[in-house]
């Protein structure tokens, strides 16, 4: 967590160092990121850097922790719009996160290299970083938004495990579906067109009802 000093800086300080990190994390792997160019971007000391926040891993987890902070308040206004209709909140989900990325160029390009951290199941170290936790603390608290918000009226589900597993296919089927869009954005309609494919087919199956 940044330190009270961070907190204390003006909005635009603290905005001009966030936006050179989200700048650097874009373009560089996490080991590969430097502080000496996050520094001269944002026009801040190294000295200075450290008063704020004490590596640039702890750098790191706070950008992605205002990344999301914007999805919770997000995930809550779409199952509130949708009336807790779970799936179109996936939907306003994925279409919320696109759009945010494509506005923000720097943010979604960290978000790309954290998700490619993710998939290559890297170990922390001092030069590395695993993103399991991070991504798995993202998912907790998104997880409760959607249970206590959800409406069950529009599901078949009786127990409390089968809405769990219902949750956690969703999750994965957004997260590997924005992923993609993300990394294939000339064909961003092809891949929204995939995407709504697959929530059909778990929300009515892929199989023809032939019972009479």
């Amino acid at each position: 967590m940044p330190t009270p000093t961070f907190f204390n800086l003006s909005q635009e300080k603290k905005e001009r160092l966030l936006k050179a990190a989200k700048k650097e994390f874009a373009h560089a792997t996490f080991k590969d990121a430097s502080i000496n160019k996050i520094i001269a971007e944002a026009g801040i000391s190294r000295g200075s850097f450290y008063m704020y926040f004490e590596d640039k891993k702890d750098l790191l987890y706070y950008c992605f922790k205002e990344y999301s902070q914007f999805i919770h308040k997000r995930v809550s206004e779409a199952i509130e719009k949708t009336e807790g209709d779970i799936f179109l909140t996936y939907i306003e989900l994925f279409d919320t996160t696109i759009h945010y990325c494509i506005s923000e160029k720097d943010e979604m390009g960290m978000l790309i290299k954290m998700f490619s951290s993710l998939r290559s199941n890297q170990t922390s170290s001092n030069d590395e970083i695993d993103m399991q936790d991070l991504f798995d603390d993202h998912r907790k608290q998104s997880h409760l938004n959607v249970i206590q918000q959800l409406n069950r009226k529009y599901l078949r589900l009786k127990s409390d495990e089968a809405v769990e597993d219902l949750l956690a296919i969703l999750r994965f089927i957004t997260k590997h579906s924005i992923r993609q869009a993300l990394s294939n954005l000339p064909s961003l309609d092809k891949e929204r067109k995939r995407f709504l494919g697959k929530i059909e087919m778990i929300q009515f199956g892929s199989v023809e009802n032939t019972s009479k």
